[in-house]
């Protein structure tokens, strides 16, 4: 099914959220070393050298980062860098909530005390959430904006990664079903959105789109267990 984006002289609302959780990200992860290096050190009792190397290497690499960024933007403008960093995030945001669950599916239903059945419906709700939900979305697009839907769907995601934690079994349903539906939005508008913004190197960009789907659904997959523990 192909459709057109809905065009607006609005600000591009995507580009501002984007640029916020690329600031979030890039500064959250180190602020919170800092008070914890006396707990990680005696944890794992670590040489003084390595302990301090946990505050001073990620600043090495975020200039290093900026230098590569600005060289990236020289070449590719920011608009595009933008759009391709919200291509990658939203890749990595479309699989692994759903890759994550199954290795500690057995956890899951030991502790809230599931059934086989609503094990298996834990996963399958939000396959669900994309048969029924799919041919709805365009209509959705062109009334709203790709962009603005796209934002709301990262929201709900959101939202729904945090229901789906909060340790009830209605909980855990409810944001399953946010989850896979803020999914099923991504998954239709993600590579209208690269054709309608990358019109000359779409595939290109759906290479980079599927590489950041898949590897990040792997990474959570593997990584769930230990997390988990």
């Amino acid at each position: 099914m192909t459709f057109h984006a809905k065009t607006s002289s609005q600000p591009p609302v995507l580009a501002f959220v984007i640029l916020w959780f690329t600031g979030l990200y890039l500064r959250l992860p180190i602020l919170v070393v800092a008070p914890l290096t006396a707990a990680i050190n005696q944890d794992l009792n670590l040489p003084q050298a390595l302990l301090g190397s946990l505050t001073t290497l990620p600043v090495l690499m975020l200039s290093v980062g900026a230098i590569l960024g600005s060289l990236v933007i020289v070449h590719l403008g920011a608009r595009n860098t933008l759009a391709i960093l919200g291509v990658i995030f939203f890749a990595a945001n479309l699989r692994a909530p759903l890759t994550s669950v199954g290795p500690v599916i057995g956890e899951i239903s030991l502790s809230l005390s599931l059934s086989k059945t609503a094990a298996g419906m834990l996963t399958t709700i939000p396959l669900l959430a994309f048969g029924l939900l799919s041919s709805f979305i365009p209509r959705i697009s062109q009334r709203f904006g790709m962009e603005l839907v796209l934002l709301l769907s990262l929201v709900l995601l959101g939202v729904g990664l945090s229901v789906r934690s909060l340790g009830s079994i209605t909980t855990l349903f409810i944001g399953a079903a946010l989850v896979g539906t803020a999914i099923t939005f991504g998954n239709v508008l993600m590579p209208a959105f690269i054709k309608t913004r990358f019109p000359k190197r779409i595939g290109v960009m759906m290479g980079v789109y599927s590489v950041g789907m898949n590897l990040t659904a792997a990474l959570a997959a593997g990584l769930s267990i230990g997390i988990g523990k």
